[in-house]
């Protein structure tokens, strides 16, 4: 099959040279793509519902590389890891792979909460994007909790280092939490420093989300984003979440524009925890995702 449509959004149209023949059709046919650095769903445990499961307590929450806003813990600290093999097998380009990987750790004393992560995405060892993430939350505020985050990014060619670009970015996250379900409010993506040239940073996203706390039938959540602009975009999301015994979680989520399923299973105990994740996309074919984390000190299960 031909090159992946994922893969033209990644690339900027700026980079019209490679390695080789092959590699210089691929990137002259990325011209009139959007920005780099918007995944396509989160990275993660979230995977699976495209981030409308969040437990404050749980591993969802602790993720470092999401805002510290969804962390709840008095005293703690926590690391975690997760990478994803994107989309189905290519038959023109079979010894090359679109994966990311992500590492990172969390860090909560009484009142403040930190996250920091690392991310590496690489595209046929052709393309890569570099991302520091870090992010800094407080529940001082009575009643909510609040993050700021920013992210240094950057993306270029693998072999040419007179073709990379670096990016800085913001954002700002509430989570408002009840005892049946919780709100968050993110924006993200406001650009603090811009490439030299147009095509790479993400366009500003504005997002909303209900997620329920853990009942009988399991957990639910949905979330709407919304990309402001000459061409404005609406995605929807949605997910259920239910767990055996407290240790094994099974889930399920939907996403729109683009159409997508997702399908996983976590496995969590008092200091660690395991997902599995697969995500289809009606043209771009399945990714698969994997991950884990470590608990710093015991807690209950989830």
């Amino acid at each position: 099959m031909a090159l992946r449509s994922a893969v033209y959004r990644r690339i900027p149209d700026r980079f019209a040279s490679g390695r080789s023949l092959l590699c210089g059709i691929l990137l002259l046919a990325t011209a009139g793509a959007s920005g780099a650095l918007n995944d396509p769903f989160p990275m993660g445990c979230a995977m699976t519902s495209f981030g409308t499961i969040i437990w404050d307590n749980g591993m969802s929450g602790r993720q470092p590389w999401i805002p510290a806003a969804f962390l709840k813990d008095s005293a703690g600290f926590g690391l975690a890891a997760a990478g994803v093999d994107y989309y189905d097998d290519m038959d023109n380009l079979e010894e090359h792979d679109i994966r990311q990987a992500v590492g990172g750790t969390w860090v909560s004393v009484r009142q403040f909460m930190l996250k920091a992560a690392y991310t590496h995405f690489n595209a046929l060892d052709i393309y890569r994007e570099q991302k520091g993430f870090l992010s800094i939350g407080t529940t001082i505020i009575p009643f909510i909790s609040v993050s700021a985050e920013l992210s240094g990014c950057r993306v270029g060619l693998v072999d040419d280092s007179r073709e990379r670009e670096h990016i800085a970015l913001a954002g700002a996250t509430a989570w408002v939490p009840w005892s049946f379900a919780s709100l968050s409010l993110s924006c993200k993506n406001v650009i603090l420093r811009n490439a030299r040239r147009p095509g790479f940073a993400p366009p500003l996203a504005l997002a909303a989300g209900v997620h329920t706390a853990p009942h009988r039938f399991g957990a639910q959540g949905v979330r709407i984003e919304i990309e402001p602009g000459t061409h404005t975009r609406i995605r929807f999301h949605a997910g259920e979440e239910y767990w055996i015994h407290g240790i094994l979680g099974l889930g399920i989520g939907l996403a729109t524009n683009p159409l997508m399923v997702g399908f996983g299973v976590t496995v969590s105990f008092a200091r660690y925890g395991l997902h599995a994740s697969l995500v289809h996309h009606p043209v771009l074919g399945w990714s698969k995702g994997m991950g884990a984390e470590f608990v710093g000190r015991s807690r209950s299960p989830n």
